[in-house]
């Protein structure tokens, strides 16, 4: 019990200790935010061309 205990609160100190990042990693973060958007808008818009293409495939068919 005393060896979960130390754990958990080791554990807790750490997440403390690493929550006070200095401002490179803030903008490290900024960034990788802002390039995980991006990426999930090209997607997007992949997604709505082939859409499109397949619905123009469709009608060609009918």
């Amino acid at each position: 019990m005393k060896k979960t205990l130390f754990t958990l609160a080791l554990a807790a100190g750490m997440m403390t200790f690493n929550a006070c990042g200095n401002s490179q990693e803030e903008r490290t973060e900024d960034n990788m935010e802002e390039v995980e958007d991006a990426a999930e808008e090209a997607g997007d818009e992949v997604e709505d061309g082939a859409e499109e293409v397949k619905d123009e495939v469709d009608d060609n068919d009918a």
